[in-house]
């Protein structure tokens, strides 16, 4: 259905993808040395992303683009 479809896209939306941050635990204690680890935190990371949904066979589109480029609104 998807490849008959003349797709009419709806509007686009910001659907960013969201990574919460976390901390890897390190070595247990006692195990200490020369390459003894420690606890390290990650932190949370969101990377812009955005979608359009075609209204007639529900298709979704993400952007791929590393570059976006954001035009300030002035008043």
């Amino acid at each position: 259905m998807e490849g008959n479809c003349p797709h009419d896209f709806g509007p686009i939306e910001y659907d960013p993808i969201v990574k919460d941050g976390y901390t890897i635990p390190g070595d247990v204690p006692g195990m200490m040395g020369i390459d003894w680890r420690g606890p390290v935190q990650v932190p949370p990371k969101t990377t812009p992303r955005w979608s359009r949904m075609c209204r007639l066979c529900g298709k979704v589109e993400y952007t791929t683009d590393e570059q976006v480029t954001h035009t300030p609104r002035f008043p």
